[in-house]
């Protein structure tokens, strides 16, 4: 039950400061508060994929600059994003060839082109679209009904999948996530 109270707690925190976000700030509330979780999203993405005891971690600082980019890029200047998420994506591409000293290395390389070209796309390109939602008529109604509809999925695929349990849907990258609670989730 312990973890249930840090999960409705949690829960219950974010909610409360996006509606003190809200309220005071409007729509520009909730675009900070984009703007912040994208920051640390994109810094904890980039220290999975550049570790400290690898070779290329010296990659953390510029790949989460480039990152941003495309981010803010297509929140404020959409007509370059194109030119800009190609560039990006080349240098993603690009830069870790530096890094190949040896055989060996041309595996790493691999990894961490194609995770950055991933990252670069799952922490640069789709985030963007939340502030983007907030930039329409009625932005702040769209923004709410996005957040309850990833809240609710969320806390019904826990709950199914908690009382139901059963076959787990991939081990080895959530290993605590079932079946049931995706088709809850869903539902």
């Amino acid at each position: 039950m312990n973890q249930l109270f840090v999960r409705v707690a949690s829960a219950l925190s974010a909610i409360l400061l996006l509606l003190g976000l809200y309220w005071f700030k409007r729509e520009d509330g909730l675009m900070i508060a984009c703007i912040f979780s994208f920051l640390l999203f994109a810094k904890e993405f980039s220290k999975i994929l550049f570790k400290k005891h690898m070779p290329g971690n010296q990659l953390r600082w510029p790949y989460f600059l480039l990152v941003s980019f495309c981010y803010f890029t297509l929140i404020w200047w959409d007509p370059y994003f194109v030119v800009v998420i190609g560039l990006v994506g080349l240098l993603v591409c690009v830069l870790p060839m530096y890094f190949i000293k040896k055989p060996e290395d041309l595996q790493l390389t691999q990894r961490l082109q194609s995770q950055g070209l991933l990252g670069l796309i799952y922490c640069g390109l789709f985030p963007a679209f939340a502030p983007k939602i907030l930039m329409l008529p009625k932005g702040g109604a769209w923004f709410t009904l996005l957040l309850v509809a990833v809240f609710s999925a969320d806390t019904f695929a826990y709950f199914t999948g908690h009382y139901f349990g059963g076959r787990k849907l991939f081990p080895l990258v959530s290993p605590k996530k079932t079946l049931s609670g995706a088709i809850g989730g869903i539902v």
